[in-house]
């Protein structure tokens, strides 16, 4: 049976951050290095500039690598990593899924009925989610049509401050349970990471951290959610259940 998960005490949390001080400050290049990158990619691709994207500077081609979505995913890895969900992430993609290696434009039919329809519909969603996000519409951006990673991400990237750069929710799930914040059964990825943003900014040592550093201490402090696995049994009770 697996073991009740331990929640940090404040001194804790305290002897920890102390333990991270050391990493945070040799992140200090990464973080400015990140920083430039990210102003870079918000600066080549404003909110005003989204609805007037073409599908080449849209979509992710092996030939292209200055377009919007290889960027935000590859380019902009240090912000948040959000590879491993399927091309589908994006709403439209260029590429072959398991079922069918031809190499072409691909989408969800809610989208449209063709890729310029598709196209189009994806980038208002991202208009209206960057719009959304300038005033803390939380209901908007919850209610926002675009998958959770990718509106994660791009949140992330636009405004750091706010939205945090981690968007695994069973990774959000296991900071909120071992930091001890409650966030009930109705919460999605969008509440769950203004959870943590909030207890990060009320904190006397972390308020005046970068999200990049807080989400770093995240992973450092708290570790990843672990499964179990077939040929774990003997270590079963000693492996906390991330739920």
């Amino acid at each position: 049976m697996a073991t009740t998960i331990s929640i940090l005490t404040m001194e804790e949390l305290r002897i920890k951050q102390a333990e991270f001080e050391g990493a945070r400050q040799a992140l200090e290049k990464e973080v400015r290095k990140s920083e430039r990158e990210r102003k870079g990619f918000v600066k080549r691709f404003p909110a005003s500039a989204i609805r007037r994207l073409s599908l080449g500077q849209y979509v992710v081609k092996s030939e292209s690598k200055n377009s919007f979505c290889y960027l935000l995913e590859t380019k902009l890895k240090r912000l948040g990593d959000m590879h491993g969900a399927t091309a589908y992430k994006f709403g439209i993609y260029f590429g072959k899924e398991r079922s069918d290696s031809t190499q072409k434009f691909r989408w969800r039919p809610r989208w449209g009925d063709n890729k310029t329809e598709a196209l189009e519909n994806v980038k208002a969603a991202i208009f209206r989610l960057l719009d959304a996000s300038k005033d803390n519409d939380f209901d908007a951006i919850k209610a926002n049509e675009l998958s959770p990673m990718f509106k994660g991400k791009i949140l992330a990237t636009y405004f750091p401050d706010r939205y945090l750069n981690v968007f695994a929710r069973e990774h959000l799930e296991h900071f909120l349970d071992k930091l001890g914040i409650p966030y009930g059964g109705s919460q999605n990825e969008v509440d769950e990471r203004k959870l943590l943003m909030d207890f990060k900014n009320i904190d006397a040592v972390m308020s005046s951290w970068t999200t990049y550093e807080f989400a770093e201490f995240l992973y450092h402090a708290l570790g990843r959610p672990l499964k179990k696995r077939a040929g774990q049994r003997e270590l079963d009770e000693y492996i906390e259940d991330p739920k």
